[in-house]
């Protein structure tokens, strides 16, 4: 697995993408196991446990413990994280991100994407304060482009090296995504974050329809 680093660029909507390329062997017949999670907004502990016969769900306790299944488990096995794993609890606000990075780590992730704005400074004052110069900054030498034209760059440049299964990996929201795979020739596998979308194919059990 290569992350290709594209230095301080960025994409679009301010969101970050990466894209990760795999040189498989067709008569291999490599079998991939591919775990992601989004938007997990710093909830290191479990939730729900005292809201009914539902019981607890989440936590990273939980999500490290079926981690670990996939991996002895299955032989390949990639851990994505699509962004946004700051700011929405209590432990973001007195541990500042330090927290993600600590159980991140114990977990093995091997390759995550920022959220929308992690690392901008605030402006202070407000927007009246901006450099009114034609390509004002708040992260200096950060180009924002458009995810389309930029990922399928980043792709050609990978398909010519003789790579032949990318996933791209962003923090855009599902309308981005689903045009990423639309529009992006190239590209196997789309993973996102940011819109909080619920994707699922099972069947919704009541208990299950409005656990968020």
């Amino acid at each position: 697995v290569c992350p290709l680093r594209r230095g301080a660029r960025g994409m679009a909507h301010g969101s970050a993408a990466l894209c990760l390329c795999l040189w498989l062997s067709a008569a291999a017949g490599l079998r991939l196991t591919l775990l992601h999670t989004n938007d997990v907004h710093a909830h290191v502990e479990e939730r729900g446990c005292a809201e009914g016969p539902r019981g607890c769900f989440g936590g990273v306790a939980r999500r490290a413990a079926r981690v670990a299944a996939e991996r002895a488990a299955q032989r390949n096995v990639l851990l994505l994280d699509a962004g946004d794993q700051y700011q929405g609890t209590v432990w973001f606000s007195r541990f500042k991100g330090q927290e993600a990075v600590h159980f991140m780590n114990l977990l093995r992730y091997d390759a995550m994407v920022k959220r929308s704005s992690v690392g901008l400074p605030s402006l202070p004052g407000g927007p009246g304060h901006y450099d009114q110069d034609e390509n004002p900054y708040l992260w200096n030498d950060v180009i924002f482009e458009d995810e389309i034209e930029a990922l399928q760059v980043q792709v050609n440049k990978l398909t010519a090296m003789g790579v032949n299964k990318i996933i791209a990996l962003g923090h855009s929201g599902f309308t981005v995504d689903k045009n990423i795979a639309q529009k992006v020739k190239g590209v196997d596998v789309v993973i996102g974050g940011h819109t909080n979308t619920f994707l699922y194919t099972g069947i919704l059990l009541h208990a299950e329809m409005f656990f968020f």
